[in-house]
């Protein structure tokens, strides 16, 4: 008895309470009663959405130990391979055995773990020297480096091949600056010119071609300089194809898609001349690489996936509404897709690269094989390409022309990440057909590398400081206006943009987490 009467007076001060909450709220029970109702249903309906819907997990790295936090860095192992003499001193190359190399549509940056970053675990860093230098990764394993990382080689009994600079440029004018350590020497140049062509079976033509084993100068050391997008082959001369743009020492001749021209420079009559001289040792070459800004990048990529073409786009207008453009990375901007890794005991991330296209392949040879018969293009495929970049080329200090205009666009979708796409690429399907259009992600690893090629013993030294060898006298006013900059001020911008995209990944991962697990706990 005495149990119901309590009972029967906590109900009364409920109802009183709730008299007291629906005057202050101004409603009835009648509508508060259809609230609460309303409120279950939309809980349930959630509940029962959140059961449905598929709950794709990020790939989380796998946690670092103490011994991994404890461990320093440790500096790369060099190991004597060859020694290569010039004629004037001896320069000892080596080999990097404990680093991987890029390859099969992956590469490699070292990593450490990082306790700031909760969510990321681990951040990126840099192996000495803190420069910019030739790459550990980014390069041949038949190129060989001296300890300062500055000068790359080759056996003299290997043919072409090539490697890339450990850091990019993206946009801005930026002075490049290479000296030959080991290729065409004087002697060589002046008993080629003693001798005519016929005592080699040779005329000016077959000089210029790629350096066979059939004469002195060509079975000598070659080397060639440039710059090149991330696809361009390793074990191939950059120049070979659509994606570098290169000097060649033989005549000083320009190169690009294996199809080489001579370089043409204004003399003090304003008239063109050609500039035939062979580049030789000792010689300094300097590029001045000039690229529009990002800004004028990304409106381009944006036309062009608009249009739906990898050609230039026709129309510029910014008010498209697409959804692929709003998925793709002209709103998300840069996404890296990276997963730590151990080789030989050492932390490294483990990234998509950015392979060869099928049009830019068909660009090199512009035929379609049908069986044994080989049929020429009707209309041949033009890149896209970006508006006043160019290429001026300085030998020892003094302006020899611009041997390349309008570089051709890097940025997506003229740049692919084939082995990314399961994942991070965005494909359109056409209803009509059954072409696609791919918008792979900006990992912000885009852009074009100072890239060079030896041949037969050569060697070539790249210009890692600040402080330019020759600097060309048109140049000097505009390095003092910060017009233009060398490339080893380059590593200073870099390393903010890494640090940077360190922070943003972290943070982004841990939004992602958060929303996985409270999607999981509904």
């Amino acid at each position: 008895m005495y149990f119901h009467l309590t009972l029967k007076k906590k109900i009364e001060r409920v109802e009183k309470k709730m008299e007291i909450v629906l005057m202050l709220l101004n409603i009835s029970l009648a509508e508060f009663l259809r609230y609460i109702s309303t409120s279950i249903l939309i809980q349930k309906q959630e509940k029962t959405m959140a059961k449905k819907q598929k709950v794709i997990t990020r790939l989380k790295p796998i946690p670092y130990t103490l011994v991994d936090l404890s461990t320093s860095l440790r500096e790369p192992q060099f190991s004597p391979t060859l020694v290569i003499n010039n004629g004037q001193t001896n320069i000892q190359l080596f080999s990097t055995p404990d680093l991987p190399n890029n390859k099969r549509g992956f590469k490699y940056i070292s990593c450490r773990p990082n306790p700031y970053l909760d969510s990321l675990l681990y951040s990126t860093t840099d192996l000495p020297p803190y420069h910019v230098h030739w790459s550990y990764f980014d390069r041949s394993p038949e190129m060989f480096v001296d300890e300062k990382m500055t000068t790359v080689g080759t056996r003299d009994n290997d043919g072409w091949r090539s490697t890339r600079a450990n850091v990019g440029i993206r946009e801005g004018t930026w002075y490049i600056e290479y000296k030959i350590i080991n290729g065409i020497s004087d002697k060589e140049i002046t008993e080629t010119d003693n001798e005519s062509p016929a005592s080699h079976g040779l005329d000016e033509i077959s000089r210029s071609v790629t350096p066979m084993h059939n004469s002195n100068m060509n079975s000598s050391a070659h080397v060639r300089m440039g710059i090149a997008r991330r696809e361009a082959a390793l074990e191939a001369p950059v120049g070979f194809d659509g994606y570098g743009y290169a000097i060649r020492d033989i005549n000083c001749e320009k190169i690009h898609l294996s199809r080489r021209s001579e370089i043409k420079v204004k003399n003090n009559s304003n008239n063109d001349e050609i500039f035939n001289e062979d580049l030789k040792i000792g010689d300094i070459i300097g590029i001045l690489v000039e690229l529009p800004s990002m800004d004028i990048q990304k409106k381009i990529a944006s036309a062009m996936i608009s249009e739906r073409v990898l050609s230039d786009p026709k129309n510029m207008d910014e008010n498209v509404n697409d959804k692929l453009l709003q998925n793709s990375f002209i709103e998300k901007g840069i996404e890296r897709e990276m997963i730590p890794i151990k080789y030989k005991s050492e932390l490294f991330f483990e990234e998509y690269e950015y392979t060869g296209s099928h049009t830019m392949e068909h660009l090199l040879n512009p035929v379609t094989v049908f069986g044994e018969h080989a049929i020429p293009d009707k209309e041949r495929f033009q890149p896209a390409k970006l508006p006043n970049s160019s290429i001026t080329l300085y030998v020892n200090g003094e302006k020899k022309g611009i041997p390349f205009e309008n570089l051709y666009a890097f940025l997506p979708p003229a740049s692919e990440q084939r082995m990314a796409r399961t994942g991070g690429g965005k494909v359109l399907q056409n209803k009509k057909s059954q072409d696609t259009f791919i918008i792979d992600n900006d990992d912000g690893e885009l852009g074009y590398y100072p890239m060079v090629s030896c041949f037969r013993g050569g060697a070539i030294k790249i210009n890692s400081g600040n402080d330019v060898w020759k600097l060309p006298n048109d140049l000097k006013e505009k390095f003092n206006n910060g017009l233009v900059k060398s490339y080893g001020d380059r590593i200073k911008s870099h390393t903010v943009e890494e640090y940077i995209a360190d922070v943003i990944d972290n943070a982004v991962n841990k939004y992602l987490d958060k929303k996985e697990l409270s999607l999981i706990n509904m």
